[in-house]
């Protein structure tokens, strides 16, 4: 059962390069997880595009299938999917998974990053095979199981755990721990908290 995860962008907010961000990389949020023979890319912030490079290299003329599962729409975490070269081919097939923004469906948001008005190529003109698929529970990729749940962030927060064998791995980004955003124990806040816990319990690698 072989695992394998590489950190292809760990910034928030804004790309940071320069030498103060040397050891961890520059790039906004991307992680490449392979398991089970299957290629997971959790969000798709500037780190993307290095991974498309390396993908694209490894992989030659033959074609790349992947699943995408983003986190939410804001701008730090779909920067780099118009810079992704794998989705240029039309060879290659990726299936984007998230949930529902607010007030508008992620696939939506997604194309429009790529209007005109904001990119001079829009997703249409991507070769490659592209489904938007909205998360309404767990779901398999093969013989991988992928389960969620939603943190605490504005607007709307998927984190996701994979399951294959007896091992798992959760992906948890933007998330502010309920009581000690309240600062009170309070009934609700305990109870969100406990269920983030339990998410993420017992996972190999978080």
């Amino acid at each position: 059962m072989s695992w394998s995860v590489r950190f292809w962008g760990v910034r928030g907010s804004i790309p940071a390069p320069g030498p103060d961000t040397v050891r961890y990389g520059g790039n906004t949020s991307c992680v490449e997880a392979r398991v089970a023979g299957q290629l997971f890319i959790f969000d798709s912030g500037t780190g993307i595009r290095p991974l498309g490079l390396s993908l694209m290299s490894e992989h030659g003329e033959k074609p790349i299938e992947g699943h995408i599962l983003i986190g939410h729409t804001h701008w730090d975490h779909i920067q780099g999917f118009p810079f992704f070269l794998p989705a240029y081919a039309p060879r290659n097939r990726f299936r984007i998974y998230s949930s529902h923004g607010v007030g508008k469906g992620f696939e939506k948001i997604f194309r429009e990053q790529m209007n005109q008005n904001y990119f001079p190529i829009e997703t249409g003109d991507m070769a490659s095979k592209l489904e938007f698929l909205h998360v309404n529970g767990p779901f398999s990729v093969g013989d991988v199981r992928v389960e969620t749940t939603f943190s605490n962030h504005p607007g709307v927060n998927l984190v996701y755990r994979l399951r294959h064998g007896d091992r798992s791995m959760v992906y948890l980004t933007d998330h502010e721990n309920y009581q000690a955003q309240v600062q009170d124990r309070d009934e609700f806040s305990v109870k969100q908290d406990r269920i983030i816990e339990e998410f993420c319990r017992g996972a190999d690698l978080l």
